[in-house]
């Protein structure tokens, strides 16, 4: 796919469109109801607006916002538009600016002569650590900055397009599904684990999916650096101007607090289905500040990666510094490889490449100590919103490098 694809070409509307049809399949035989999507011409105007609206600015800032289309008569909503407008690239624009693209939705239903907005839908919250999330099951699309956008129907993740190049998340054609990029962060398998590793690592997950979408808004670049427990990381930094004295266990304590505190609640639930009632219930449950430090921490070590250098933790959140600077100097007698997975190529070309191919400064910086340290990872950010994992695999000597992996964390 070297040449530039717009989103209303035939190979996205057709694939979108086999997507549709496996989705509304798989219900018949599941038996959820799912809402028509878009026609033809309607999916075409969508795309065609959404992709419009992306490439412009209101007062100097880019827009991002999400639409919902809905099909159908059209439904009551809580924020109904008195005075319906067009689908055009001024009025979503302007409106966008004013909502949360994760929490809000723009509501569009067929009109007269084309495509309206009619209405706004707020979800709240989308990205607790606990809880479930309100979702539509409507045909939606997401633009998240100049020429990127992220379809989605029927609760799962159909299409991300990138400025020219795309790749499906659905059917025959999908490369990556929705939730790969847990597996991509973390670089973990699953299979055979205990089932409190397991729990341990799923929760690990969660938590690097937190801060990983925090350092990604940030918009600034950065890197997060995961050790193997006691590794002697130190001799090997030549720069550690903001290490602290010791390892910071601030996030790892709200961890475990976090778990206490869930398991608490849990038994505290079971006494009240069975009669046993207590003063501790209504305390325990009235106070989520322990639940909301988690989420705080996880935050506040996020941030840490907008100072130069990396930061560095251990896989329980343990902080062991952050603007640390590795020898990031390749060996010429052995040079580091690597092997880029990234969804918008086709697969055909995995030979192993030169270190150069991963990216700039900070991502082969990131690559070569990840090589230094078996079992590290490394994820990095650019300041231009792409996201990159990586990992050192001994048994093949080179560098596993996955490539924009930021529009899968936006579901």
């Amino acid at each position: 796919m070297s040449s530039f694809i717009y989103p209303t070409d035939p190979q996205i509307r057709d694939g979108l469109r086999e997507c549709f049809d496996l989705i509304q399949h798989m219900a018949e035989i599941e038996a959820p109801q799912y809402p028509a999507p878009p026609n033809e011409k309607q999916l075409m105007e969508l795309l065609e607006s959404c992709y419009a609206t992306s490439l412009e600015t209101e007062e100097g800032r880019t827009i991002a916002f999400t639409v919902d289309f809905f099909g159908e008569d059209e439904p009551l909503f809580d924020y109904q538009l008195k005075q319906t407008l067009p689908l055009s690239a001024r009025d979503l624009s302007r409106l966008a600016v004013a909502l949360d693209p994760w929490r809000s939705r723009i509501c569009v239903i067929p009109g007269g002569t084309g495509l309206q907005i009619v209405s706004i839908i707020h979800l709240g919250e989308q990205f607790a650590f606990h809880g479930t999330r309100l979702t539509l099951r409507q045909l939606s699309i997401r633009v998240l900055a100049p020429g990127v956008l992220v379809v989605r129907y029927g609760g799962v993740l159909l299409l991300t397009y990138q400025r020219g190049r795309f790749a499906f998340h659905c059917g025959p054609s999908a490369r990556w599904g929705q939730f790969a990029v847990r597996t991509a962060l973390a670089f973990h398998s699953h299979t055979g684990q205990p089932l409190d590793q397991l729990q341990a690592d799923l929760r690990f997950g969660a938590a690097l999916i937190r801060i990983v979408r925090t350092i990604h808004y940030q918009r600034h670049g950065g890197t997060l650096l995961i050790l193997p427990h006691d590794t002697d990381w130190e001799n090997s930094a030549f720069s550690k101007r903001y290490a602290p004295a010791g390892p910071v266990s601030v996030v790892k304590d709200a961890n475990v607090k976090d778990m206490e505190y869930a398991i608490k609640r849990n038994e505290l639930f079971q006494q009240v289905i069975q009669g046993q009632s207590s003063p501790e219930v209504a305390s325990v449950w009235a106070d989520d500040i322990v639940r909301a430090r988690f989420v705080s921490e996880l935050e506040w070590l996020a941030r840490l990666t907008l100072a130069d250098g990396m930061t560095v933790i251990e896989r329980d959140l343990t902080l062991l510094g952050f603007g640390i600077f590795f020898d990031a100097q390749d060996k010429p007698d052995s040079p580091t490889h690597v092997v880029l997975i990234d969804p918008y190529d086709d697969g055909s070309d995995s030979e192993p490449k030169t270190l150069a191919s991963i990216g700039g400064a900070r991502h082969q910086s990131a690559a070569v100590t990840c090589r230094r340290f078996p079992g590290a990872v490394a994820v990095v950010a650019s300041q231009d919103g792409s996201l990159s994992s990586m990992k050192w695999d001994g048994t093949k000597n080179v560098i596993i490098a996955f490539h924009h992996l930021e529009p899968l964390l936006e579901f």
